[in-house]
C-alpha cells in the first residue's frame, strides 16, 4: 500500500507514467492512422476490367484499373482482388480518355473463342463488357488498341 502512494507522490514516477501514457498513445494513433483499404468490389468510382482467360484450364485473369490509378489482379481461383502496383496519372489519365473517346458503351461484343480477352467498363452510364477470341472474329482496331495499352500498363505499373 505504501508503495502505491509513494508512487503517485513522486514526481519522478509520475512523470516516467506520463512519458509511458504518451507514448502509448501516439502509437495508437500512427497505427490508427493507415492508409485507406478498399477494393475493386467496394470502390465507387470508374473501373475498367481487362484481361484473358480460356484454353485448357480454363483459367482467367482480370485485372481492374480504378480511375484513381490502383491496379488490382485476380486469378480465377482466388475470390478477392489484390494489389498490382499503380499506374502513373498522365498514363491512367490517358487510358480512361482513349476508353471515353472509344465510347466502350456503343460496342457490344461477345464473341469469346477458346482463348478469349474482355475489357470491361464500370462507369455512372453503367456497365460494359466485351470480349473476344473467336477465330472468325476481329474486334475493331481503336479496341484491340485500347487493350494493348491496358496490358503495357500492367507490367509497367508492377
Amino acid at each position: 500500500m505504501f508503495n502505491i502512494f509513494f508512487f503517485i507522490y513522486n514526481i519522478d514516477g509520475m512523470m516516467n507514467y506520463l512519458l509511458h501514457l504518451l507514448s502509448f498513445l501516439a502509437i495508437l494513433c500512427v497505427c490508427g492512422c493507415t492508409a485507406q483499404k478498399y477494393s475493386p468490389d467496394t470502390y465507387t468510382g470508374t473501373r475498367l476490367y481487362f484481361g484473358s482467360g480460356g484454353g485448357i484450364t480454363g483459367a482467367v485473369t482480370t485485372y481492374c484499373l480504378l480511375d484513381n490509378g490502383r491496379l488490382f489482379r485476380a486469378e480465377d481461383l482466388k475470390e478477392s482482388f489484390e494489389r498490382a502496383g499503380k499506374v502513373p496519372a498522365k498514363k491512367r489519365k490517358a487510358l480512361f480518355e482513349q476508353c471515353q473517346n472509344l465510347d466502350i458503351h456503343q460496342y457490344k461484343i461477345s464473341r469469346p473463342g477458346n482463348l478469349y480477352h474482355f475489357i470491361e467498363l464500370r462507369d455512372e452510364a453503367g456497365q460494359t463488357r466485351l470480349t473476344w477470341g473467336a477465330t472468325d472474329y476481329q474486334p475493331a482496331p481503336e479496341v484491340l488498341e485500347l487493350y494493348r495499352e491496358l496490358m503495357a500498363a500492367v507490367s509497367r505499373g508492377k
